[in-house]
């Protein structure tokens, strides 16, 4: 079992103390709760992922963001660059993933401004790049939508060696 560490202990006292601001409790129970959200936190998720910036993957290809701009991995070269591919409308992962790579950024501090999350939409028929970009502004404005045309996510998806299925949703849903 992963232990916390001091500062990543009392880092968690402080966020309970600031939840729990206004609220009076009798001293012996803000202790015993204190006590309790520290020796009930989770472990830290492990981290699932792959570093390839030494592979060719996605090199050379130039997609729109939100805005119509092309975009290339090589615009961001001066930052660790995370891609995922997703679609707004995705029901489990892309949320939770984005939400996830939020929360990393937050706990760089100044330092996160060297990340760069890029989300390549797999359903650009629905995705509009308004609805992309509002999906990404939930998360982090900081946050960059590129959407391949429908024509394009063939060749997007086979220059990341991802895969990508699309699965007909089903009538009334």
């Amino acid at each position: 079992r992963h232990r916390a560490s001091p500062e990543a202990m009392r880092e968690r006292r402080a966020e309970a103390y600031r939840a729990l601001h206004g609220v009076r409790l009798a001293p012996w129970a803000s202790l015993a709760l204190a006590l309790l959200l520290t020796a009930c936190a989770p472990a830290p998720a492990p981290f699932n992922s792959t570093e390839v910036s030494s592979i060719d993957y996605g090199r050379g290809l130039r997609i729109a963001d939100t805005s119509g701009q092309p975009r290339s991995l090589e615009d961001f070269a001066d930052a660790v660059t995370v891609v995922l591919f997703g679609f707004t409308s995705c029901p489990d992962i892309c949320h939770s993933t984005l939400l996830r790579l939020k929360q990393a950024r937050d706990a760089l501090g100044a330092d996160a401004q060297h990340v760069k999350v890029l989300l390549v939409s797999v359903d650009p028929q629905r995705d509009s790049p308004e609805q992309l970009r509002a999906y990404l502004d939930n998360f982090d404005p900081s946050f960059v939508g590129l959407r391949p045309t429908p024509e394009e996510l063939p060749a997007v998806v086979k220059a990341f060696h991802a895969i990508a299925v699309q699965v007909p949703s089903r009538a009334g849903t």
